[in-house]
This record gives C-alpha cells, structure tokens and sequence, in this order.
C-alpha cells in the first residue's frame, strides 16, 4: 500500500466545519461529482469513493469518469470506451465504487466524475456530501459540481469530496472524502490531543499552528511528547481572549515552543493540547475516514492521538486532529542542513 503524501496538512487544508455540504439525488436529471486531473505515480483510477450521509430507498446509481468540456463540465463521454462505469446502491456512509474497466490516463488530462440519478424519483434519495468546507475557502482544482433541472454548476468553495480513487488505494490529491466530521470535546481535567508523527529525518521543530476557532477564555498550552511519555517541549500557556471571534471558521494560531525541538529520525513525536481553563474550542475539526488509507491521502503520516491527565496515549491512525508542527530545518547525510521557513508543512518526498 502506497502513502499517498509523505508530507503533512497546507494551512488551506484544515477543515473549518463539521458538516458536509450535501446534494440530494432525487430527479431524473440530478447529478453530483467533481472536476479534476489524472495524476502520476498512483496507477489507473478504479473507481470512485463518495459519502452517501442519508439514504430513502435508493434506486442503482450510474457511476462513471467522464472527459470534460471547454466550459468545464462533464461531456458525456465515458473513458475506456464507455466501460469506466460502475452501478451502486448507496448505503449511508463511504461507498467505494469500481469501474468496469480502470483508466490508465496521462498526467494533467481532465477528469469528470459523475454520479447520475437517471431513474431517481422523488420519494428515492440518496444525499450525497459533495464538498468540505477548509480554511482556504475555496479549491480552484478539484472542485465539486451538481447538476440539478439538467443544468451543471459549480460549487465555487471548499475541497470536494467526490473523489477517484487509484490503483494503489489512495484518493486524488486535493481531495478528501471523511465518513464523519466531529468537533473536539475535551473530559473534565487535564486532556492531551493532537497528532503523532514519525520523520524519516532529522529536523527541528520551532512551534505548531492549531486551526480552531476559540471561545473566550479557552486557554491552552503545546506539549510534545517524544515515544509513548516522555515529555520533550512545551509552550507558554497561551490567552486567547482578544481571538475570540463570533462568528466564520477557523483560524491559523501559531504557537511557538519555549525552546526548539531538535527531533530524532524514526522516532514517534506527539505534538499535543491541553486546555489550561474550562471553556472548550468554538470549532477545532476532527474528520475520521473509513481506512488508514484514505486519511493518509488527506494528511500523510499524521494521525490522531489523545490522553487523560495520566499519560497514555491512545492512537487513531483513521482520523487526525488540525494541529501541525512547523519545521524550520532539515539535518541529512553528511550533517548539511536545508531551510524550510514559512512553510506549515513537511518536505515532499
């Protein structure tokens, strides 16, 4: 099984609600899907992976990958001669379909997947989630469409989350298909949450950026944790009563530690938060996936990790919290060091 990034979360990534954009596949001529491109490295595209999030007796869906036209909508023509197709009967939650036969296609052509309700009647309907809402607003490749009255539009923001899926089982890049959206609810005390990561170097951690909206008084304070406990960097408690804001998504916050973190190759570091007062996050997003997989297309080897006040950390490699550490340099062979300042995420591999 491939990992699909070997790198961690762009600010625009972070997921800012925790609900999904539907669109409801109850009329003859009702269709959801996305536009993007076909990308190297990952083989042909199978299928097809969408989040059905409510169902009333569906009928079989048609599901196909599709050319593009100038305008950029779906053509009508199916790739691999017309057997690129796939049928289903969606059940609520991730459905995965695949094609009757895969398409091997070149790097940048255009992709259109569709989710046709040709025989849907109003009384059967299957909800489909089209889009994430993300920090950055609005995702110009990938982007999710909808076709409603015979008429394709566009749905100008957000990460779609209609995706291809490729032959190493990993999802399109810029896509993200979650089976849920949770919002963080710390127990009462002291409680560690974040994510774990393993480098394949060694760097040097200076802070982390928390994606969250806050309430007033919710306090906090970074602790990183280096294998199962130990304690290896912390940060000041930081105040963020003049963040508090009523109303939009979330928001970048850097939060540097008290000293660097000089962090050793191959070894499990758990970049975490601890609310210092007892007023929760506003909104701090939580997606879970239906594998390992799929939430390694979205974050790499990031992944979810928590604790209660007695440090034991349980892990979730199928969902990830939106706290990112920040690297500053990279030691490799023979002790040279590359810079990386102003970057929220890690090196590409």
């Amino acid at each position: 099984m491939a990992l699909a990034r070997n790198r961690l979360l762009d600010s625009w990534e972070a997921i800012s609600s925790a609900s999904f954009t539907t669109f409801a596949l109850n009329a003859s001529n009702n269709s959801a899907g996305s536009i993007g491109v076909f990308e190297g490295g990952h083989g042909a595209i199978t299928g097809v992976i969408f989040n059905a999030t409510a169902i009333t007796a569906p009928p079989t869906y048609t599901v196909s990958l599709q050319g593009v036209t100038s305008r950029g909508t779906p053509n009508g023509t199916v790739y691999g001669g017309g057997a690129a197709t796939g049928t289903v009967i969606p059940a609520v939650g991730v459905n995965t379909v695949t094609f009757g036969t895969s398409y091997a296609g070149t790097p940048g052509d255009q992709i259109a997947i569709v989710i046709n309700s040709a025989s849907a009647a109003a009384g059967a309907t299957a909800t489909i989630a089209t889009r994430i809402t993300n920090a950055g607003g609005t995702v110009n490749s990938p982007y999710a469409i909808q076709q409603s009255a015979g008429t394709w539009s566009v749905i100008t923001a957000g990460i779609p989350s209609i995706a291809p899926v490729y032959a190493d089982g990993t999802i399109g890049t810029s896509f993200v298909c979650p089976s849920s959206l949770g919002s963080y609810a710390p127990v009462a005390g002291n409680y560690y949450a974040g994510n774990a990561y393993t480098s394949t170097v060694a760097r040097v951690c200076n802070g982390v950026y928390v994606y969250a909206r806050v309430a007033a008084g919710s306090d906090f304070t970074v602790s990183v944790f280096s294998g199962a406990s130990t304690l290896v960097g912390t940060s000041t408690t930081f105040s963020v009563d003049k963040l508090a804001v009523t109303a939009g998504g979330v928001y970048p916050i850097w939060v540097p530690l008290s000293a660097s973190l000089s962090m050793a190759a191959n070894t499990t570091y758990r970049f975490v938060i601890n609310l210092t007062t007892a007023n929760n996050f506003t909104t701090w997003v939580i997606p879970a996936f239906s594998s390992q997989t799929f939430r390694e297309a979205y974050s790499g080897g990031m992944y979810a990790t928590t604790s209660p006040s007695v440090v034991s950390f349980t892990d979730s490699l199928s969902s990830v919290y939106m706290i990112v550490p920040k690297f500053e340099t990279e030691t490799g062979g023979g002790g040279g060091v590359m810079f990386q300042r102003g970057m929220t995420g890690g090196f590409s591999a």
